[in-house]
């Protein structure tokens, strides 16, 4: 149940929910080791014009949020991979964006693990190589044939 689950069940305010929580949830934390992590998932967000960008690191098993650094790139993971080998863990695969610095960053540190790049951006690809394609076709056309390729998606 997440926070906003509890809030609208009890009636609280989601701080206070949240003020209620936190000396169990840094309980929790203290509990996990970082030795157990497999696979992760790797990918910024953007939290408005002031604070810019944060990097996540999620372990993909258990959703848990790993590593939350300021910025975004390969540069803010530095202080990761040094507790991922003091931990020892041993990482399978990463999943991320198709962003160059993660993917540098990942090949670097972590040269057993396999890249996983997120379907979303693999998609977006494909659909600009066919625009890309179509578009050529159409230059290359010539009376009705581009007529009837002209428009079409």
């Amino acid at each position: 149940m997440t926070l906003a689950d509890v809030a609208a069940v009890t009636g609280l305010a989601w701080d206070s929910v949240k003020e209620i929580m936190r000396p169990y949830r840094a309980k929790e934390l203290a509990h996990l080791s970082d030795r157990s992590l497999r696979c992760l998932t790797m990918d910024e967000i953007y939290v408005g014009y002031l604070r810019k960008f944060y990097t996540l690191v999620i372990d993909w098993e258990t959703g848990r949020i790993v590593w939350v650094p300021h910025g975004r790139g390969g540069e803010c993971l530095r202080g990761f991979w040094r507790r991922l080998r003091l931990a020892k863990a041993r990482i399978a695969a990463v999943a991320m964006d198709m962003s160059a610095a993660y993917w540098r960053a990942v090949q670097e540190n972590l040269r057993e693990a396999a890249v996983v790049f997120d379907k979303c951006h693999i998609v977006k690809l494909v659909n600009e190589k066919l625009d890309q394609w179509r578009r050529e076709l159409v230059r290359e056309a010539e009376g009705i044939t581009q007529s009837a390729i002209k428009g079409l998606r």
